[in-house]
């Protein structure tokens, strides 16, 4: 009887504890500068696409602009250049389930080409190594990390 006594207990503390949380709210993160709204996005044009093939010479992190929190990006060796490529922030990046290694060859990236702090940059909308292809901007261009959009009626 005194163990019954002690699980119910516990469930009535946790569950007073959860509504208690629930009640209170849940402050958010944010996204690190990397939302809609922010500089970084006004640099993808989405009339702008492009894609390139290449083998994949380093993977590391980035802050493409100041005051951003660290993201994602390859150098991409194609035929032609090797080019900067911004997959998007870590914290997304990096919870994907799709691996990527340097030397990866005849990987695809589909994005904008631009100029970040006078640097040539791709900001991608797809990569596709093999056959996986990891989405990154829908067709409007807007990232798959921003979820919260403002609503049109």
């Amino acid at each position: 009887m005194g163990r019954q006594m002690f699980i119910l207990a516990a469930v009535v503390t946790v569950l007073f504890s959860v509504s208690a949380q629930a009640q209170i709210g849940i402050k958010f993160r944010g996204s690190g500068n990397w939302s809609i709204g922010d500089p970084y996005e006004q640099y993808f044009i989405k009339t702008k696409l492009e894609s390139v093939t290449g083998k994949v010479t380093s993977i590391d992190t980035v802050t493409p602009l100041r005051g951003m929190s660290a993201g994602i990006g390859i150098v991409l060796k194609t035929d032609r250049e090797d080019i900067a490529v911004h997959l998007g922030p870590s914290w997304f990046i990096l919870f994907q389930d799709m691996s990527l290694s340097v030397n990866d060859a005849n990987v695809e990236v589909r994005g904008c080409r631009t100029t970040i702090n006078g640097k040539p940059v791709i900001m991608a909308s797809t990569l596709v190594r093999g056959s996986y292809v990891l989405h990154l901007r829908d067709s409007d261009g807007v990232p798959y990390w921003c979820a919260w959009r403002k609503r049109f009626n």
